[in-house]
C-alpha cells in the first residue's frame, strides 16, 4: 500500500525549529529587560538640573527665536538679554559646558529646523582649536537634547556620536548607550535619592541649584535664557605655575576646521547670518603665544571669511569700544557675568555695524605687526605675575616677572612670613624695582609674597607667593 501523508489540521502551523524560536524569545526578553533597566538607571542617576539640562528645558519653552549662540565658549560669554536690548533681536544661548563644535553644529541645526533663525553666533577660543571633545559633556548634551526630539532624530544623534572617530577609538561609544555610567550623580543613597526627588518634583531650576551645591560648582546665576553668569572673580594670586600657551607648538585640529566649515555650509544653505566670535581670555594667553596666535587666528579668519562668515576676535577689540582692567575673568578663560554683559553690548554694536554695511574692523586690532603692537600698548594693567629665584652667599635673590602692556609702569611690594600660620609683614613697600634680596642667614626657609600693579591701572593687583630655602 502506498504511503499516505497525513494532512495537517487547518489553521495550525508547526515550527521546524522550536528551540531556535524559544532562544529568540529569551533574547528579545533579555533585551527588553536591559533597555528597561538602562532607562530606569538613566532616570535615577543622570543629574536632573545640570547646566545642559537647564538649556534644553528652557529652549523647549520658547515661543519665538531668531538668534542663537552656540560653541565651546558661548554659555558664559554672551547674554541674550543684553544682546536683545541693543539689537532688538529674540535670542537664546544654546551653548552648553565644554560644548564640542560637533555639538554646536547639532544645536544650530535644530534651531534652524525649529525656528528658521536669522542669525547664529559661534563662540570659539584659541585653545579650543586644538582640544578634543570632553566625553562627559558630549554625552550630557546628547542626553538632554533628545528630550526635545523625535525617536528618528534621537537615533540619528546617537549614531553621529557613537560612530565619530573620537568615540570609536575609546570606551565612550559604550558609555553613549549607557550614559548613566559616565554622567551621573555620586553613587550614594543621599545623592541618588535627592536626584530622584528633584525629578519627581519637576522643577529643573531648583534642581540645578541643588545639584550645583552637591558638586561644589562655582557660584553662578541663570535667568532662563541659556546664559550662565559666573559670579566669582579670578583671584589675584592665580598667577604662578599656569601654562598660558599649552598649544603654542601644536597644529590646529583638522577635525575642528572641518566642523567649522560644516557650520559655515549649514548657515549658507539656510540663509543664516553667521558670526564666529572669540570671547576675551587672559592677556597672558595672547602674549605668551605671540606670533603663533597671530598666524593661527589669522588663518582661521581668512578661511571663515571665504565662506562669507563675519569674524570677531574680541581679545583684539579697541578700548574705545571695550576697555579691560584685568578683572573681567572668572578663571583664565571664562568671563564673569558683569564682563559678559559688557562684551555682549560691544558685540551687539559690531553686529549692528556689520549689518548696516559699515566697516567693523576699524574697531579691532589687525593680526599683523602693527595691530599687535597696538594691542600690547592697550594693556594698562598687570595681567599675571611670575618670578625667578637664585641663591647666592646665604641669600635668595628674587626677580618679579609681570605680563603687562609695553608702556605700563609697574610697581612691586614684598611681604614675608616664617610659617604658614604667621602674618604677612611688609618688608619692602611699593617700589619700581622688580628684584628683592631675602636674607636666610638665620632661617631655614622663608615664605614670600610679591605683589605688582601698574601705575596706569593701580586697582588691579596681582600677587605671587614662593618659598625660599637654604
Amino acid at each position: 500500500m502506498p504511503y499516505l501523508k497525513r494532512p495537517r489540521p487547518k489553521g495550525r502551523t508547526q515550527s521546524k525549529h522550536p528551540a531556535a524560536k524559544r532562544r529568540l524569545c529569551v533574547i528579545a526578553s533579555l533585551v527588553a529587560v536591559l533597555v528597561a533597566v538602562n532607562a530606569l538607571a538613566s532616570w535615577m542617576f543622570i543629574p536632573y538640573g545640570s547646566k545642559a539640562g537647564l538649556v534644553w528645558h528652557d529652549y523647549g519653552e520658547l515661543t519665538s527665536l531668531n538668534t542663537v549662540m552656540v560653541g565651546p565658549y558661548a554659555q558664559n560669554s554672551v547674554n541674550p538679554r543684553t544682546l536683545d536690548a541693543a539689537l532688538g533681536s529674540e535670542s537664546f544661548n544654546l551653548g552648553t559646558p565644554s560644548q564640542s563644535l560637533n555639538n554646536a553644529y547639532q544645536a544650530l541645526q535644530k534651531a534652524i529646523e525649529d525656528w528658521h533663525i536669522e542669525r547664529a553666533i559661534v563662540c570659539i577660543e584659541y585653545d579650543a582649536l586644538f582640544e578634543k571633545p570632553v566625553a562627559q559633556e558630549d554625552i550630557a548634551f546628547i542626553t538632554h537634547k533628545q528630550e526635545q526630539e523625535s525617536l528618528v532624530q534621537v537615533a540619528r544623534d546617537q549614531a553621529s556620536l557613537m560612530f565619530s572617530d573620537f568615540f570609536l577609538s575609546s570606551h565612550y561609544s559604550l558609555s553613549c548607550i549607557f550614559p548613566w555610567t559616565y554622567n551621573h550623580v555620586p553613587f550614594t543613597f543621599k545623592d541618588v535619592s535627592a536626584n530622584i526627588e528633584n525629578r519627581l518634583e519637576g522643577n529643573v531650576h531648583a534642581a540645578a541649584r541643588s545639584y550645583a551645591a552637591l558638586v561644589n560648582d562655582a557660584p553662578w546665576t541663570y535667568d532662563n535664557t541659556g546664559f550662565v553668569g559666573l559670579t566669582n572673580t579670578l583671584s589675584g594670586e592665580c598667577t604662578h605655575g599656569f601654562d598660558y600657551a599649552p598649544h603654542k607648538d601644536d597644529e590646529i585640529s583638522g577635525d575642528t576646521l572641518h566642523t567649522l566649515m560644516r557650520i559655515c555650509g549649514l548657515c549658507v544653505q539656510n540663509g543664516v547670518k553667521l558670526y564666529v566670535v572669540v570671547p576675551p581670555v587672559c592677556a597672558s594667553s595672547l602674549v605668551n603665544n605671540g606670533e603663533s596666535y597671530l598666524q593661527r587666528m589669522g588663518s582661521v579668519q581668512e578661511l571663515l571669511e571665504k565662506w562669507g562668515c563675519t569674524y570677531f576676535d574680541l581679545n583684539m577689540i579697541k578700548p574705545n569700544l571695550l576697555e579691560f582692567n584685568g578683572d573681567e575673568l572668572s578663571d583664565l578663560s571664562h568671563l564673569t557675568a558683569t564682563a559678559a554683559d559688557e562684551v555682549s553690548t560691544a558685540l551687539a554694536e559690531l553686529i549692528r555695524k556689520a549689518e548696516a554695511g559699515e566697516d567693523v574692523y576699524d574697531s579691532l586690532f589687525a593680526y599683523d605687526e602693527s595691530g599687535w603692537n597696538e594691542y600690547l600698548l592697550s594693556i594698562k594693567y598687570v595681567d599675571s605675575l611670575d618670578f625667578e629665584a637664585k641663591r647666592y652667599n646665604g641669600s635668595v635673590y628674587v626677580e618679579a616677572k609681570p605680563v603687562t602692556g609695553t608702556q605700563s609702569t609697574v610697581m612691586y611690594q614684598l611681604e614675608t612670613r616664617t610659617s604658614k600660620e604667621g602674618r604677612w609683614e611688609v618688608v619692602r613697600p611699593w617700589d619700581l624695582s622688580p628684584t628683592f634680596e631675602l636674607d636666610l642667614t638665620d632661617l631655614k626657609s622663608l615664605e614670600f609674597r610679591i605683589s605688582a600693579k601698574s601705575l596706569q591701572c593701580a586697582d588691579t593687583i596681582r600677587s605671587v607667593t614662593g618659598l625660599a630655602t637654604q
